[in-house]
């Protein structure tokens, strides 16, 4: 009992349970969404709108979880989660936290949905985010630009980094050498983007980016009204294109090219990747990677000449 104690070991019911006496109950893990109205969300409500139809198909219920980050859930879940899910859906996990180990050693069903882990064996849903970094540039690149800029979204995250790496390979294709002054760190939200365009654009006139590749839909928005409000055309002036394709990007002001991520569809998926894991089939893949699709509108147009850098 001592060592119990000190180690704190806790038993898996649910392990026992997924043979005998199920909860049919599934949890979602969403962290620091407080303050944000989910239902105008145009990241997050079609991803759940999958995820929903999901539980539906499979007949599960539902259980939400949501804390403020990622580093302070440790203790709550071991009393909250044990025993009372057969398994756990992560969105958007940092690479290292407290919680996908904690839970992983209890032997729980767990799928990270566009998350990536540093413990291997685990369960992972995801976009190709290389691809879409690469796809997203190539597209820049094909109008003639050659000064483009990348908004990352927090570095902490996989995706963030994929990105990186697909705008980086896109370049070198080109020629083009990569300049770190052009891809200045900050997170998805979307004022960082807003914060980061102004900074871009405060700078002389002949360092300029023609282009930016923003790492989603949301920073794209708001790197749009940044250069309105520094009295710059999108895309005549400056050319953007974005990643998500959430529902403002086909309506917003210019329609926003975007790689998309099939959000809804990514939902459902997951939900089926952690369905058979608690019912212990046979063969399930580890990692499954859905490609994205470069959806070309108006946001992005050729190069100016008066902007070509000699």
């Amino acid at each position: 009992m001592r060592a119990i104690r000190d180690l704190s070991y806790r038993a898996a019911p649910h392990i026992v349970r997924r043979k005998s006496n199920k909860t049919n109950t599934i949890g979602l893990l969403m962290v620091g969404l407080s303050g944000k109205h989910l239902r105008s969300d145009g990241y997050f409500m079609p991803l759940m709108d999958g995820i929903l139809s999901g539980v539906a198909f499979q007949k599960y219920a539902l259980t939400t979880f949501t804390f403020e980050t990622w580093t302070d859930v440790h203790a709550s879940l071991r009393s909250n989660v044990d025993g009372k899910c057969d398994g756990m859906l992560f969105i958007n996990p940092p690479t290292v936290n407290d919680i996908v180990p904690a839970l992983h050693e209890r032997g729980l069903p767990l799928v990270l949905v566009y998350g990536n882990s540093t413990i291997p064996g685990i369960n992972r849903m995801l976009s190709d985010n290389v691809a879409a970094g690469r796809d997203a540039v190539r597209h820049l690149i094909s109008y003639g630009h050659r000064r483009i800029a990348y908004l990352p979204g927090n570095y902490d995250r996989a995706g963030a980094l994929e990105r990186l790496q697909g705008y980086k390979e896109a370049l070198e294709e080109a020629g083009i050498p990569f300049d770190p002054e052009l891809a200045p760190e900050g997170t998805y939200a979307g004022p960082s983007g807003y914060v980061r365009t102004k900074a871009l654009f405060s700078k002389p006139e002949v360092s300029w980016p023609t282009a930016i590749f923003a790492c989603n839909d949301i920073l794209a928005k708001w790197s749009i009204r940044a250069l309105r409000e520094l009295g710059l055309d999108v895309p005549g002036d400056v050319s953007i294109v974005g990643v998500d394709d959430i529902d403002e990007a086909e309506y917003f002001h210019p329609p926003i090219t975007t790689v998309t991520q099939y959000l809804a569809q990514t939902g459902f998926n997951s939900v089926q990747l952690l369905h058979r894991l608690i019912e212990n089939e046979p063969d399930v893949p580890v990692e499954v990677i859905i490609p994205g699709t470069l959806i070309a509108r108006e946001s992005v147009a050729p190069v100016k000449p008066r902007q070509t850098l000699q």
